[in-house]
């Protein structure tokens, strides 16, 4: 059922963005009214159980064909429906005239057909907002499609998303987009933390003038798996973002001193709406006039390193734009991303800091000096963690950690936000506590969800708690303020460490037992049976 569900599912959504046509097929009452399978509302994203009603609302019987829509995103979309928000990037081609597909005479233009869409009022239901919508000026790269407007809505979860197009009201409305549309591509993204202040201008020696504005110039991307560099460049291999990486840098030294900074760059998840491209990125860079776009081009290190450039793009659109909205809101933003920020965290010599919402989702940052994280105002229903440590001694190192994903996520992708002044990873779920262990109230142990990886290496040393039953939980974490180094261990219990003669490896169980002692210590495990200490 959750398969043919879906396919019902991915028709309504390409019949919202244009492609498709026909009527929706979806429940009705006894007057042929069709019923919403959800009511729109900003709290979808609350219950994760919202989707099982949307999936059983829809029985598969709908003949439309799904179109152009990529299936494989539709289900990362149906995996993780309550992460968000997210950005839905549109590149939009309208029609000369607007086609209705059910063969009526109009005069509209696909543009003002389009207009008869507005579908504010959705958007607002469920908490989404437009957040920057442009014609496009000039199209300066790309191919034979000449793109019209490009549009970006913030929704605030996948689910909220699904609920709105699926209901009957909307799917009346999209007829009109899909009369005006003549070619789409929607993608899901993700807004990627600001690389300067929000709100930054930068001098420039060609400021804006009424006959020659600012604009901002839209790349779509889709990079080379590997770079594709002319044959005697003398170029080590790269990814096709490395050598895009290596371009940008050229640029930068030559673009700061015009004025020119990137205001946004959205990661792609995936393409929800297109063809067989996949895409990768979207930057947006301003200009602060066509005098200042005209040096850039014109700069001799930009040139000289233009040929990273080609070597790294596989497609590209390239849009001049003077956006009517331009309202990406870096307060509060998630985004997803490949980097798994305790990597490269404590190179700041801060310790780490944990703070958990009311649902239990924990965060993590080594953004800020324990005095700023003391000093935080948290939400009503947040709470913190103390500032935690490592558990290095004089003679040997801690262990290797790292985390494979964000709770929800795909391996290797990770869920981040800025708030309260510092970049935060979404690590852990506390699913539950389970109250003490022992009668002297000694051990208080809680379930977390987390996916994470350690490694002890040969010559180091691991702390290990054995409980009554033979389970063995290593000493993960230190309170950074710790006035005991030394816990008290409740009867029956063993506290052992052990000098490793060989690197060993041990990833926590997905439901892991994390074991608090009375100095604040952090156990976690229990470790593989196979284990023998």
């Amino acid at each position: 059922m959750i398969r043919r569900a879906s396919i019902v599912l991915a028709t309504a959504i390409c019949m919202a963005s244009a492609g498709c046509g026909g009527d929706d097929g979806g429940d009705t009452i006894g007057d042929g009214t069709q019923v919403a399978p959800l009511e729109l509302t900003a709290q979808l994203c609350d219950d994760p159980a919202n989707l099982q009603v949307l999936l059983e609302s829809t029985d598969g019987s709908n003949p439309l064909s799904t179109g152009d829509v990529n299936e494989e995103q539709l289900q990362r979309m149906i995996d993780a429906p309550t992460e968000g928000p997210f950005f839905m990037f549109n590149l939009i081609k309208y029609r000369e005239r607007a086609q209705y597909a059910d063969g009526r005479e109009t005069d509209l233009t696909g543009r003002e057909a389009d207009a008869l869409y507005s579908p504010f009022d959705f958007l607002q239901a469920i908490g989404a907002r437009l957040a920057f919508v442009t014609d496009v000026d000039t199209q300066i790269d790309g191919d034979e499609t000449v793109w019209d407007t490009v549009a970006v809505v913030e929704y605030p979860c996948p689910l909220a998303f699904m609920a709105m197009v699926a209901h009957p009201e909307f799917q009346a409305r999209a007829v009109h987009k899909d009369a005006g549309v003549e070619k789409t591509i929607v993608m899901v993204t993700h807004l990627s933390p600001p690389l300067l202040p929000p709100g930054t201008e930068l001098p420039s020696p060609f400021p804006a003038t009424e006959d020659d504005p600012a604009f901002e110039l839209i790349h779509v991307q889709d990079f080379h798996d590997i770079a594709q560099y002319e044959e005697g460049a003398n170029e080590p291999t790269r990814t096709g973002k490395e050598a895009w990486e290596q371009y940008v840098a050229n640029s930068a030294s030559s673009g700061g001193g015009l004025g020119v900074f990137p205001s946004a760059q959205l990661v792609v998840q995936g393409v929800l709406i297109g063809d067989d491209r996949t895409w990768d990125e979207i930057n947006i860079i301003h200009m602060p006039s066509m005098a200042a776009f005209q040096a850039l081009l014109a700069n001799e290190t930009r040139q000289e390193g233009r040929y990273h450039r080609l070597a790294a793009l596989a497609h590209n659109y390239s849009l001049i734009t003077y956006p009517g909205l331009n309202d990406f809101r870096y307060s509060e933003i998630t985004i997803s991303s490949n980097q798994d920020i305790t990597q490269t965290g404590p190179l700041s010599g801060n310790p780490v800091h944990e703070v958990f919402d009311p649902e239990g989702t924990v965060w993590l940052t080594f953004d800020l000096t324990p005095e700023e994280y003391d000093a935080l105002e948290l939400p009503e229903g947040w709470n913190r963690n103390q500032s935690r440590g490592g558990v290095a001694s004089d003679d040997s190192p801690g262990p290797q950690g790292r985390f494979l994903r964000s709770p929800g996520r795909e391996v290797g992708v990770f869920t981040h936000r800025e708030m309260f002044g510092a970049l935060w990873q979404h690590m852990t779920n506390i699913v539950g506590f389970q109250g003490f262990l022992d009668d002297q109230n000694l051990l208080i142990a809680s379930t977390v969800q987390k996916d994470h990886e350690l490694t002890w290496r040969a010559g180091s040393n691991i702390t290990v708690l054995t409980s009554p039953a033979g389970e063995h939980y290593a000493l993960i974490s230190r309170d950074a303020r710790r006035t005991s180094e030394t816990p008290t261990i409740p009867e029956g219990w063993l506290l052992r460490t052990f000098r490793l003669q060989e690197d060993l490896p041990i990833r926590l169980p997905f439901n892991t037992t994390v074991v608090r002692t009375d100095n604040q210590d952090s156990f976690q495990g229990p470790l593989p049976a196979d284990i023998d200490f």
